[in-house]
């Protein structure tokens, strides 16, 4: 029963890829074809599609600047709490008092 589900899952994505590139192959064809009436839009298509994947690949290196900055942030934050805590300890020392934790 396993080896049928492994089989059926594996054919299952060949299934799922082999569609994008059959429909990959036709659009190349047809965009080789001088005479194929929508080649002007398919051009079109083309263009705005670089275009979003360009924004997306701008808003990805965003993402992963400002988690970077995030984690930087959190650090600092993190060190200052330790400094803030090692401060108030001497401060309450040098009053004549202790902090009990």
């Amino acid at each position: 029963m396993e080896i049928l589900n492994f089989e059926s899952t594996e054919l299952n994505h060949k299934k799922n890829n082999f569609l994008p590139e059959v429909v990959s192959s036709i659009f190349a064809i047809c965009k080789n074809d001088p005479n194929f009436p929508l080649k002007n839009q398919i051009s079109n298509i083309e263009e705005s599609l670089d275009s979003l994947h360009s924004k997306i690949g701008r808003q990805d290196n965003l993402l992963n600047k400002s988690e970077e900055l995030k984690k930087d942030l959190e650090k600092r934050i993190t060190m200052l709490d330790g400094n803030n805590s090692t401060l108030q300890e001497e401060l309450l020392e040098s009053l004549g008092s202790e902090l009990w934790i």
